[in-house]
């Protein structure tokens, strides 16, 4: 949709995060012709009260990435971005921050000053999000060009 950006402004004046799509198509090597899968937002996991659990991403998978906005006031309030997280992790971190779950993004034996550094900014961002209250999304679909395999991007091997 070209006229995102107008939804983005309309969307903020009710929410104060908003993730900017509902649906992500993974697309293969091949291009449009091949999609390998499809992905619904986190936020719109949270409206429509989908299974935000990592033992069902099988069956549902909240994508916690990709693009998001939000008021500056929210913004200063939680502190700004997650940037600590410098293994990455940052969108899952926020996107189970939002419903004040933040520890459940953690891997075994993380460092205890990371995992206090996560909590309290976590705190903040879940105060504004008030348990997905304050979280909005866009009606809009986005793709996701190939740039190689998900399993050879060490997203859980790299921590």
């Amino acid at each position: 949709r070209l006229d995102w950006a107008q939804l983005l402004i309309e969307e903020l004046q009710h929410y104060p995060i908003v993730q900017l799509f509902r649906l992500a198509l993974f697309l293969g090597p091949n291009g449009k012709s091949e999609i390998l899968r499809r992905d619904y937002s986190f936020a719109y996991s949270i409206k429509h009260n989908k299974p935000i659990d990592p033992q069902r991403y099988k069956e549902w998978y909240p994508h916690p990435g990709y693009a998001w906005a939000m008021r500056r006031d929210a913004f200063e309030y939680m502190g700004g971005l997650c940037e600590f997280s410098i293994l990455g992790s940052g969108d899952l971190h926020f996107a189970f921050a939002l419903l004040n779950r933040i520890e459940e993004t953690f891997p075994t034996r993380l460092n205890e000053n990371y995992q206090r550094l996560a909590l309290n900014w976590g705190e903040r961002v879940a105060e504004i999000a008030q348990g997905g209250h304050n979280v909005g999304y866009l009606p809009v679909n986005i793709w996701h060009f190939w740039h190689g395999s998900r399993s050879n991007r060490g997203y859980i091997e790299r921590w």
